[in-house]
Protein backbone atom coordinates (compact mmCIF):
# COMPACT_ATOMS: atom_id res chain seq x y z
CA UNK A 1 0.00 0.00 0.00
CA UNK A 2 1.40 3.21 -1.08
CA UNK A 3 0.72 6.79 -0.09
CA UNK A 4 1.68 10.06 -2.11
CA UNK A 5 3.56 13.28 -0.05
CA UNK A 6 4.37 16.56 -1.61
CA UNK A 7 7.33 14.93 -3.29
CA UNK A 8 7.05 11.15 -3.43
CA UNK A 9 5.18 8.19 -2.86
CA UNK A 10 5.75 6.39 0.17
CA UNK A 11 5.33 2.51 1.78
CA UNK A 12 4.29 1.95 5.54
CA UNK A 13 5.55 -1.19 6.52
CA UNK A 14 4.96 -3.10 9.30
CA UNK A 15 8.23 -4.93 11.22
CA UNK A 16 7.39 -7.09 14.50
CA UNK A 17 10.81 -6.52 16.34
CA UNK A 18 13.60 -4.11 16.40
CA UNK A 19 16.25 -6.95 14.75
CA UNK A 20 13.96 -6.89 11.75
CA UNK A 21 14.50 -3.64 10.84
CA UNK A 22 16.19 -3.14 7.65
CA UNK A 23 20.08 -1.44 8.55
CA UNK A 24 18.99 2.03 7.34
CA UNK A 25 16.80 2.42 10.17
CA UNK A 26 19.71 2.48 12.31
CA UNK A 27 20.66 6.14 11.26
CA UNK A 28 17.01 7.37 11.29
CA UNK A 29 17.17 6.36 15.09
CA UNK A 30 20.52 7.97 15.98
CA UNK A 31 19.49 11.68 14.46
CA UNK A 32 16.10 11.14 16.22
CA UNK A 33 18.10 10.68 19.29
CA UNK A 34 19.67 13.85 18.85
CA UNK A 35 16.71 15.90 19.93
CA UNK A 36 15.92 13.39 22.88
CA UNK A 37 17.28 10.26 24.53
CA UNK A 38 13.48 8.67 24.96
CA UNK A 39 12.88 8.30 21.37
CA UNK A 40 16.10 6.70 20.56
CA UNK A 41 16.53 3.10 19.84
CA UNK A 42 18.61 2.32 23.19
CA UNK A 43 15.67 3.78 25.19
CA UNK A 44 13.08 1.82 22.87
CA UNK A 45 14.90 -1.50 22.91
CA UNK A 46 15.76 -1.45 26.87
CA UNK A 47 11.92 -0.79 27.58
CA UNK A 48 11.03 -3.85 25.10
CA UNK A 49 13.05 -5.96 26.50
CA UNK A 50 12.99 -5.62 30.55
CA UNK A 51 9.13 -5.00 30.35
CA UNK A 52 7.25 -7.62 27.41
CA UNK A 53 5.10 -10.28 28.80
CA UNK A 54 3.70 -12.84 26.84
CA UNK A 55 0.54 -10.77 25.92
CA UNK A 56 2.47 -8.16 24.19
CA UNK A 57 3.71 -7.70 20.87
CA UNK A 58 6.12 -5.32 19.18
CA UNK A 59 4.76 -3.37 15.97
CA UNK A 60 7.16 -1.38 14.15
CA UNK A 61 5.38 1.19 11.87
CA UNK A 62 8.27 2.06 9.43
CA UNK A 63 7.31 4.91 6.42
CA UNK A 64 10.13 4.49 3.59
CA UNK A 65 10.47 6.54 0.51
CA UNK A 66 9.60 4.67 -3.00
CA UNK A 67 11.17 2.94 -4.62
CA UNK A 68 14.39 3.62 -2.41
CA UNK A 69 12.92 2.20 0.20
CA UNK A 70 15.04 4.86 2.32
CA UNK A 71 13.12 4.85 5.98
CA UNK A 72 12.25 8.31 6.77
CA UNK A 73 10.01 7.65 10.30
CA UNK A 74 8.97 5.04 12.57
CA UNK A 75 6.21 4.88 15.03
CA UNK A 76 7.29 2.08 17.79
CA UNK A 77 3.91 0.55 19.10
CA UNK A 78 3.03 -2.72 20.63
CA UNK A 79 -0.31 -4.43 21.23
CA UNK A 80 -1.28 -7.33 23.38
CA UNK A 81 -4.07 -10.24 23.08
CA UNK A 82 -7.17 -9.70 25.76
CA UNK A 83 -7.68 -11.91 28.71
CA UNK A 84 -11.32 -11.70 28.22
CA UNK A 85 -11.53 -12.03 23.89
CA UNK A 86 -15.12 -11.59 24.25
CA UNK A 87 -15.05 -8.31 25.73
CA UNK A 88 -11.79 -6.74 25.82
CA UNK A 89 -11.25 -4.40 22.79
CA UNK A 90 -7.82 -5.53 20.70
CA UNK A 91 -5.88 -2.58 21.44
CA UNK A 92 -2.55 -0.76 19.48
CA UNK A 93 -0.74 1.26 21.90
CA UNK A 94 2.49 3.57 21.76
CA UNK A 95 5.47 1.90 22.81
CA UNK A 96 5.45 3.56 26.49
CA UNK A 97 4.68 2.79 29.99
CA UNK A 98 4.74 3.57 33.96
CA UNK A 99 8.96 4.18 32.98
CA UNK A 100 8.23 6.49 29.72
CA UNK A 101 8.59 10.60 30.03
CA UNK A 102 7.97 10.77 26.44
CA UNK A 103 6.62 9.81 23.06
CA UNK A 104 7.02 10.82 19.64
CA UNK A 105 7.22 9.62 16.22
CA UNK A 106 10.68 8.94 15.31
CA UNK A 107 12.03 11.10 11.94
CA UNK A 108 14.96 13.07 12.17
CA UNK A 109 14.27 16.71 14.08
CA UNK A 110 14.13 18.50 10.34
CA UNK A 111 11.51 16.04 8.57
CA UNK A 112 9.47 18.52 6.79
CA UNK A 113 6.94 15.81 5.81
CA UNK A 114 5.16 14.62 8.78
CA UNK A 115 1.72 15.75 8.36
CA UNK A 116 2.12 13.69 5.29
CA UNK A 117 3.97 10.66 7.58
CA UNK A 118 0.96 10.23 9.98
CA UNK A 119 -1.34 10.43 7.48
CA UNK A 120 0.40 7.38 5.71
CA UNK A 121 0.80 6.21 9.53
CA UNK A 122 -3.02 6.18 10.10
CA UNK A 123 -4.20 4.91 6.70
CA UNK A 124 -2.59 1.86 7.28
CA UNK A 125 -4.01 1.24 11.00
CA UNK A 126 -7.53 1.81 8.98
CA UNK A 127 -6.59 -0.51 6.31
CA UNK A 128 -4.98 -3.52 8.45
CA UNK A 129 -7.82 -6.53 9.32
CA UNK A 130 -5.56 -9.21 10.59
CA UNK A 131 -5.64 -7.81 13.70
CA UNK A 132 -8.63 -5.32 13.31
CA UNK A 133 -7.80 -2.40 15.41
CA UNK A 134 -10.98 -1.59 17.99
CA UNK A 135 -8.42 0.90 20.07
CA UNK A 136 -5.51 2.96 19.28
CA UNK A 137 -3.62 4.52 21.96
CA UNK A 138 -0.93 6.73 22.15
CA UNK A 139 0.81 8.58 25.35
CA UNK A 140 3.45 10.89 26.18
CA UNK A 141 3.20 13.53 23.21
CA UNK A 142 4.32 16.99 23.55
CA UNK A 143 0.88 18.67 23.14
CA UNK A 144 2.87 21.62 21.93
CA UNK A 145 5.38 19.37 19.63
CA UNK A 146 4.31 18.67 15.51
CA UNK A 147 3.70 14.86 16.10
CA UNK A 148 1.08 15.49 18.79
CA UNK A 149 -1.68 17.71 15.77
CA UNK A 150 -0.10 15.49 12.74
CA UNK A 151 -1.59 12.50 14.60
CA UNK A 152 -4.32 14.07 15.91
CA UNK A 153 -5.85 15.48 12.52
CA UNK A 154 -4.82 12.31 10.74
CA UNK A 155 -6.78 9.58 12.62
CA UNK A 156 -9.75 11.64 12.47
CA UNK A 157 -9.34 12.03 8.63
CA UNK A 158 -9.07 8.18 8.32
CA UNK A 159 -12.44 7.68 10.02
CA UNK A 160 -11.65 7.17 13.89
CA UNK A 161 -13.45 8.79 16.82
CA UNK A 162 -10.31 10.61 18.24
CA UNK A 163 -10.05 11.58 21.71
CA UNK A 164 -7.19 13.59 23.05
CA UNK A 165 -6.40 13.42 26.80
CA UNK A 166 -4.24 14.86 29.59
CA UNK A 167 -1.30 11.97 30.78
CA UNK A 168 1.05 14.03 33.13
CA UNK A 169 2.73 17.19 33.87
CA UNK A 170 6.65 17.78 32.67
CA UNK A 171 8.81 20.40 34.42
CA UNK A 172 11.87 21.49 33.19
CA UNK A 173 14.02 24.35 32.78
CA UNK A 174 16.02 25.66 30.01
CA UNK A 175 19.40 26.86 31.62
CA UNK A 176 20.43 29.38 28.76
CA UNK A 177 24.41 28.82 29.15
CA UNK A 178 24.52 29.74 33.08
CA UNK A 179 26.78 27.83 35.74
CA UNK A 180 26.00 26.54 38.79
CA UNK A 181 26.45 29.59 40.94
CA UNK A 182 24.34 31.80 39.01
CA UNK A 183 21.16 28.83 38.44
CA UNK A 184 21.39 29.29 42.51
CA UNK A 185 21.15 32.41 43.21
CA UNK A 186 17.43 32.13 41.38
CA UNK A 187 16.71 29.07 43.49
CA UNK A 188 13.62 29.78 46.12
CA UNK A 189 15.08 31.78 49.37
CA UNK A 190 13.77 28.23 51.50
CA UNK A 191 15.56 26.10 49.38
CA UNK A 192 18.78 28.21 49.69
CA UNK A 193 18.68 28.13 52.84
CA UNK A 194 17.98 24.67 53.63
CA UNK A 195 20.78 23.45 51.43
CA UNK A 196 23.13 25.84 53.38
CA UNK A 197 21.85 24.62 56.66
CA UNK A 198 22.44 20.67 55.70
CA UNK A 199 25.67 21.03 53.69
CA UNK A 200 26.64 23.14 57.01
CA UNK A 201 25.42 20.05 59.14
CA UNK A 202 27.07 17.10 56.29
CA UNK A 203 30.42 18.76 57.03
CA UNK A 204 30.31 17.66 60.64
CA UNK A 205 30.62 13.94 59.67
CA UNK A 206 32.30 12.09 57.56
CA UNK A 207 30.25 11.87 53.86
CA UNK A 208 31.51 12.05 50.39
CA UNK A 209 29.24 12.18 46.90
CA UNK A 210 29.80 9.92 43.92
CA UNK A 211 29.03 10.58 40.37
CA UNK A 212 29.37 7.22 37.64
CA UNK A 213 29.40 8.01 34.39
CA UNK A 214 30.60 4.86 32.92
CA UNK A 215 31.00 1.43 33.17
CA UNK A 216 34.09 1.31 35.84
CA UNK A 217 32.54 1.16 39.13
CA UNK A 218 28.78 0.81 38.03
CA UNK A 219 28.06 -2.73 39.57
CA UNK A 220 29.15 -1.43 43.13
CA UNK A 221 26.93 1.63 42.99
CA UNK A 222 23.47 0.21 41.26
CA UNK A 223 23.77 -1.81 44.55
CA UNK A 224 23.98 1.35 46.28
CA UNK A 225 21.67 2.94 44.34
CA UNK A 226 19.36 -0.60 44.59
CA UNK A 227 19.86 -0.09 48.80
CA UNK A 228 19.24 3.21 49.14
CA UNK A 229 15.82 2.79 47.01
CA UNK A 230 14.74 -0.22 49.35
CA UNK A 231 15.01 1.69 52.22
CA UNK A 232 13.25 4.77 50.71
CA UNK A 233 9.35 5.50 50.40
CA UNK A 234 9.33 4.26 47.33
CA UNK A 235 6.83 1.45 46.30
CA UNK A 236 9.16 -1.38 44.72
CA UNK A 237 9.86 -1.59 40.86
CA UNK A 238 7.37 -3.88 39.28
CA UNK A 239 10.20 -4.55 36.37
CA UNK A 240 12.90 -5.04 38.61
CA UNK A 241 15.45 -5.28 35.66
CA UNK A 242 14.76 -2.61 34.02
CA UNK A 243 16.06 0.27 35.98
CA UNK A 244 19.28 -2.30 36.12
CA UNK A 245 19.62 -2.43 32.34
CA UNK A 246 18.67 1.20 31.85
CA UNK A 247 21.88 2.20 33.46
CA UNK A 248 23.73 -0.19 32.09
CA UNK A 249 22.65 0.60 29.02
CA UNK A 250 23.08 4.62 29.92
CA UNK A 251 26.88 4.04 31.54
CA UNK A 252 27.94 2.08 27.94
CA UNK A 253 27.36 5.31 26.05
CA UNK A 254 28.69 7.53 28.75
CA UNK A 255 25.02 9.41 29.17
CA UNK A 256 24.33 8.15 32.62
CA UNK A 257 25.33 9.97 35.70
CA UNK A 258 24.54 7.92 38.69
CA UNK A 259 24.67 10.07 42.17
CA UNK A 260 25.18 8.43 45.39
CA UNK A 261 25.80 10.66 48.42
CA UNK A 262 27.30 8.38 51.28
CA UNK A 263 27.31 9.65 54.90
CA UNK A 264 29.70 7.57 57.17
CA UNK A 265 30.27 4.93 54.63
CA UNK A 266 26.83 3.78 53.74
CA UNK A 267 24.79 5.24 50.88
CA UNK A 268 22.11 7.71 52.24
CA UNK A 269 20.35 9.09 48.99
CA UNK A 270 20.69 7.76 45.24
CA UNK A 271 19.59 9.07 41.74
CA UNK A 272 19.95 8.40 38.45
CA UNK A 273 20.49 11.07 35.66
CA UNK A 274 20.33 10.61 31.72
CA UNK A 275 21.98 13.91 30.40
CA UNK A 276 22.03 13.22 26.39
CA UNK A 277 21.09 15.62 23.66
CA UNK A 278 22.20 18.30 25.87
CA UNK A 279 19.83 17.51 27.97
CA UNK A 280 19.69 16.40 31.83
CA UNK A 281 16.96 14.44 32.80
CA UNK A 282 16.51 13.88 36.33
CA UNK A 283 15.01 10.49 35.96
CA UNK A 284 14.83 8.19 39.29
CA UNK A 285 15.53 9.49 42.79
CA UNK A 286 15.40 8.50 46.45
CA UNK A 287 17.06 8.73 49.96
CA UNK A 288 16.77 6.51 53.27
CA UNK A 289 14.50 7.50 55.52
CA UNK A 290 16.98 7.35 58.06
CA UNK A 291 19.10 10.62 56.83
CA UNK A 292 15.99 12.69 56.33
CA UNK A 293 17.45 15.25 58.44
CA UNK A 294 20.28 15.45 56.41
CA UNK A 295 18.38 16.74 53.23
CA UNK A 296 20.31 14.07 52.19
CA UNK A 297 17.74 14.33 48.40
CA UNK A 298 17.83 17.95 48.40
CA UNK A 299 22.07 17.78 48.71
CA UNK A 300 22.65 15.60 46.10
CA UNK A 301 20.14 16.92 43.38
CA UNK A 302 22.59 20.12 43.85
CA UNK A 303 25.70 18.22 43.65
CA UNK A 304 24.46 16.80 40.66
CA UNK A 305 22.57 19.83 38.91
CA UNK A 306 26.21 21.58 39.43
CA UNK A 307 27.69 18.64 37.42
CA UNK A 308 25.05 19.21 34.72
CA UNK A 309 25.57 22.88 34.27
CA UNK A 310 29.34 23.39 34.83
CA UNK A 311 30.91 20.11 33.87
CA UNK A 312 28.19 18.54 30.95
CA UNK A 313 27.21 22.00 30.22
CA UNK A 314 23.51 21.27 29.50
CA UNK A 315 20.96 23.24 28.01
CA UNK A 316 17.93 22.14 29.40
CA UNK A 317 17.23 20.52 32.54
CA UNK A 318 13.90 17.99 32.84
CA UNK A 319 12.30 16.67 36.07
CA UNK A 320 10.51 14.06 33.74
CA UNK A 321 7.11 12.46 34.48
CA UNK A 322 4.93 13.99 37.06
CA UNK A 323 3.46 17.42 38.95
CA UNK A 324 4.96 16.52 42.40
CA UNK A 325 5.55 19.94 44.36
CA UNK A 326 9.79 19.55 44.92
CA UNK A 327 9.82 20.29 41.34
CA UNK A 328 8.61 23.59 40.91
CA UNK A 329 11.17 24.59 43.44
CA UNK A 330 14.28 23.62 41.12
CA UNK A 331 12.93 24.26 37.70
CA UNK A 332 10.82 27.18 36.84
CA UNK A 333 8.88 25.83 33.25
CA UNK A 334 6.19 23.62 33.26
CA UNK A 335 4.76 21.99 29.95
CA UNK A 336 2.37 19.12 29.75
CA UNK A 337 2.20 15.57 27.90
CA UNK A 338 -0.61 14.60 26.19
CA UNK A 339 -2.28 10.85 24.51
CA UNK A 340 -4.30 10.67 22.19
CA UNK A 341 -7.20 7.38 22.24
CA UNK A 342 -8.61 6.69 18.38
CA UNK A 343 -11.42 4.47 18.79
CA UNK A 344 -12.51 2.47 15.37
CA UNK A 345 -16.65 2.78 14.58
CA UNK A 346 -16.21 0.02 11.66
CA UNK A 347 -15.98 -2.25 14.98
CA UNK A 348 -18.50 -3.42 17.60
CA UNK A 349 -16.47 -3.31 20.44
CA UNK A 350 -14.89 0.46 18.80
CA UNK A 351 -18.03 1.95 18.39
CA UNK A 352 -18.69 0.51 21.97
CA UNK A 353 -15.74 2.54 23.61
CA UNK A 354 -15.92 5.81 21.60
CA UNK A 355 -19.90 5.87 23.13
CA UNK A 356 -18.54 5.27 26.65
CA UNK A 357 -15.17 7.49 26.28
CA UNK A 358 -17.48 10.37 24.70
CA UNK A 359 -20.52 10.02 27.21
CA UNK A 360 -18.38 9.71 30.24
CA UNK A 361 -16.62 12.90 29.75
CA UNK A 362 -19.96 14.88 28.47
CA UNK A 363 -21.15 13.62 31.82
CA UNK A 364 -18.02 15.01 33.95
CA UNK A 365 -17.91 18.11 31.91
CA UNK A 366 -21.83 18.78 33.11
CA UNK A 367 -21.14 17.97 36.36
CA UNK A 368 -17.95 20.11 36.46
CA UNK A 369 -19.64 23.06 35.49
CA UNK A 370 -22.67 22.17 37.97
CA UNK A 371 -20.91 20.94 40.82
CA UNK A 372 -19.92 24.12 43.55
Amino acid sequence: MTYDTSERSVRVRVYTGFESLPAGYEALFDAAAESSFFIGRPWFTNLHAATEGPHRAIRLYGVELEPSNEPIAVLPMWTGTPRRPLFGATELGSLTNQYSVAFDIVTRPDEPRLSAIAAAIASRLRAERRPRWDKIVLKGLDVHGRAFPALTEALRAAGFFVQPFFCFGNWYQDTNGVDFETYEKGLPNQVRNTLKRRMKRLSRVDHSFSIVTDRPGLEGAMEDYLAVYAKSWKEPERFRSFIQSLMATCAGRGTLRLGILYIEGKPAAAQVWITAAGAANIYKLAYDEAYKDYSAGSLLTAHLMRYALDTDHVHTVDYGQGDDPYKKDWLSSRRERWGIAAFNPRTALGLAHAVQNIAGRAIKQRLGRTLP
